[in-house]
């Protein structure tokens, strides 16, 4: 018969144990059943009865949690997708952002008073500020022995207003001589960074000279060169060979060999490329690379200003388009311009007519009417070019999207100080920017962007100057002031 009897606790826990008789040695086993685990079987089961939630208890819970989730979930969704609550206006907006690129880097951005760090470095260009509330925010730019460089921008609901391009400009300019000698000319007509030569003209005598910048004691006078060979001549314009660094193309002017000619520097010899006759005769030309761009004056069967291009190394020449006369007697006085990638024509007529002809599209177009004086930028994407008042336009011959959107055609204009004075004008090479050049006894040189969302930054970078070439190979800005050479670093 089986018994039963409690023994000692084992572990601090009173057991039981079942013995199976003597008679049976083989089935005897000892059944040790521990106390602890069936009190705790039984006080959960008493908890989970006595914890039973109503149906209307049950329904209060899920209706509360439904509430409380379904605004808290769509609060983080929308504050994900960049709507903030504007206390001023009572209402959810949506933000938008900021971009700022500048050079040079390390700066200080202060937006309505509040600053923020660049952020720009090898991983990214610039500094993306986000979670702006669409307005008009008062932005400042500053960095340590530079001018300061503002601009108002207008954050509008999921957009990045851009600022890009932006140049500050350092607040002392380093003026550096760069030939002790005095200069024999005033004005820089043409420069050449590879060859590092330069030849300038002066304004009195019309006597042009050629220096080596790598031997400032070597002067080359070009008009006496060229009067050996052909007496009496006034040189009408001068630009470096393309591809032969000894080499010059002169316009010459005469009463008999007036034309285009190739002089050779070291063995002193003209070659002509174009003579002027009585059925033809060159007004304009510009060169670029191989190729030279010429108005020529037609004279049979009819009057005609017509638009060329030749070509130096095949020295094939063919017609491009006919240029519209309205006035005979001032078809004469025409300046012409090839933008820096070559597919583009500028052409500035005696009435002040400017005109683009695009050699791909093979069109003409005429885009302003009272225009002096004009300068491609370097993307090919504007055209700069100042009124007979003296007010400053630019012309976007393609669409534009960078920090101010533009389509094609468009034109902003500028009323600066002192316009009148305006002698010259030069795009920096990011396209962005201007070198504008004013006359006078009092010659100087300012820095300006192109931007035209208020305040418009200008600084002052040279005074005193007589005329300027900026390279845009090196960035140097070369000029000449007190009648000697210098050049400035604006970007140091």
């Amino acid at each position: 018969m089986v018994g039963s009897k409690i023994t000692k606790p084992r572990f601090g826990v009173k057991t039981i144990v079942l013995a199976v008789p003597k008679s049976m040695p083989i089935l005897r086993v000892n059944i040790i059943i521990d106390s602890y685990y069936i009190r705790l079987i039984e006080k959960f089961k008493k908890k989970r009865y006595a914890n039973k939630m109503s149906f209307r208890f049950r329904r209060f819970l899920f209706y509360s949690f439904f509430i409380i989730f379904i605004p808290l979930s769509a609060g983080i969704i929308l504050y994900s997708q960049g709507w903030r609550f504007n206390f001023k206006t009572f209402s959810a907006q949506k933000t938008g952002g900021i971009y700022i690129e500048t050079e040079p880097r390390d700066i200080t951005i202060k937006i309505d008073g509040k600053y923020f760090s660049d952020r720009s470095g090898i991983i990214q260009n610039g500094t993306l500020i986000t979670d702006l509330l669409p307005k008009t925010y008062q932005l400042t730019i500053q960095k340590n022995d530079y001018s300061p460089y503002y601009k108002n921008l207008e954050v509008k609901p999921s957009m990045v207003s851009e600022l890009i391009n932006t140049v500050l400009i350092p607040e002392k300019i380093e003026e550096i001589e760069i030939m002790p000698q005095r200069l024999k000319g005033d004005e820089i007509t043409e420069w050449d960074a590879a060859r590092q030569k330069i030849i300038v003209k002066n304004s009195k005598s019309g006597i042009y000279y050629l220096y080596e910048l790598n031997n400032a004691s070597s002067v080359f006078n070009i008009n006496i060169s060229v009067n050996n060979f052909s007496k009496e001549s006034v040189i009408k314009k001068i630009a470096f060979h393309p591809f032969n660094e000894n080499k010059l193309i002169i316009e010459l002017e005469s009463k008999t060999k007036s034309g285009l000619y190739i002089f050779d520097e070291n063995k002193l010899k003209l070659e002509p490329l174009f003579l002027n006759s009585q059925n033809s005769r060159i007004i304009a030309w510009d060169i670029k690379n191989s190729n030279i761009h010429l108005i020529k004056k037609i004279a049979a069967p009819k009057i005609r200003l017509a638009l060329f291009s030749s070509n130096l190394t095949s020295k094939t020449e063919t017609e491009l388009v006919e240029m519209p006369i309205k006035d005979k007697k001032t078809a004469e006085n025409i300046k012409i311009k090839i933008s820096p990638s070559g597919g583009k024509i500028g052409v500035l007529d005696a009435l002040d007519d400017l005109y683009i002809f695009d050699i791909k599209a093979q069109s003409l177009k005429q885009i302003a009417h009272n225009a002096e004086i004009f300068a491609f930028s370097y993307d090919d994407k504007k055209i700069a070019f100042v009124d007979r008042d003296g007010k400053l336009n630019i012309y976007f011959i393609e669409d534009y999207f960078k920090n101010i959107s533009k389509k094609a055609g468009d034109i902003i204009d500028f009323n600066l100080e002192n316009k009148k004075l305006i002698k010259n004008i030069s795009w920096h090479n990011d396209s962005y920017h201007l070198f504008i050049e004013y006359g006078g006894e009092n010659g100087k040189i300012n820095f300006m962007e192109i931007d035209d969302r208020p305040p418009l930054n200008i600084y002052l970078i040279i005074e005193k100057v007589k005329d300027f070439y900026y390279a845009p190979e090196t960035e140097f800005l070369y000029f000449i002031k007190d009648e000697k050479l210098y050049k400035a670093d604006i970007n140091p």
